[in-house]
């Protein structure tokens, strides 16, 4: 399952951590209706409340007839360095998004393709320690810039920079719990059957916002999945239902 956003004022949101180069962002997405050229819809960041500085994943409306994804970083003069893919998303289908954030002058965004667009503008965002999905993290329990508009699912972090390999195998619906997985450190698949969210790495959760449950795209999983770390502080119903999502099998559930 997915969670479905109003693009207005529903997000997921926020969790507390710390976060460093190199790193990865990636996440499904359900392409939103056509918008008017340059704006933008906000799949998820990360931001140093105290200094304002973000590195987050979006997407962009090119003159007004389709979408891109963006990886961008963004410092405390508040000055942007973006690389915005080159492909168009989808229309009315699910696409994916992986930003690739290797250094304070590489980010790198994989626009539903395996060709990657870099931006190599120094820019010395760091210091991360609040994370948002729908739109970006604001301060510690809010948000900033355009919300999300639509299903959005599969939402990932890695403490590495992704390969084009595993790039592909996002791409090709591989759960990001199969992609590098020594080195996944958030993972909410957005399954929308309790609030908070959950994070099958770290057992956090996350607070939603009027989001709502609806259809994901089919994803692999391992014959016999594991997570990170069990959770220990959700309820019997929520880990009842990531049992039933083929989550966690066993454990005395």
């Amino acid at each position: 399952m997915a969670r479905t956003f109003n693009g207005t004022t529903q997000t997921i949101g926020n969790l507390s951590g710390s976060w460093v180069f190199p790193l990865t962002m990636a996440a499904r997405v359900f392409t939103p209706a056509n918008e008017t050229a340059g704006n933008t819809r906000s799949i998820c960041g990360l931001r140093d409340v105290a200094n304002g500085e973000e590195v987050f994943i979006d997407i962009v409306s090119s003159a007004g007839t389709a979408w891109r994804g963006r990886a961008a970083a963004k410092n405390s003069s508040s000055t942007f360095n973006i690389a915005t893919g080159t492909n168009n998303l989808t229309a009315s289908a699910y696409n994916y998004v992986v930003g690739v954030f290797t250094s304070t002058s590489s980010r790198t965004v994989y626009s539903n393709t395996t060709t990657g667009v870099s931006e190599t503008t120094a820019n010395t965002s760091s210091g991360w320690d609040v994370f948002r999905i729908g739109q970006r993290a604001g301060g510690t329990s809010t948000g900033v810039g355009p919300f999300w508009s639509g299903p959005l699912c599969d939402v990932a972090i890695w403490n590495v920079a992704l390969s084009v390999r595993d790039v592909e195998e996002f791409g090709d619906r591989v759960s990001p719990i199969m992609i590098r997985s020594s080195a996944l450190v958030n993972y909410f698949p957005l399954f929308g059957y309790a609030d908070p969210e959950i994070d099958l790495c770290s057992g956090e959760t996350m607070t939603v916002t009027g989001a709502t449950q609806s259809n994901q795209p089919a994803i692999w999983f391992p014959r016999n999945p594991q997570v990170a770390q069990r959770p220990t502080t959700v309820s019997g119903k929520l880990l009842k239902s990531l049992q039933r999502e083929g989550l966690f099998v066993g454990h005395g559930l």
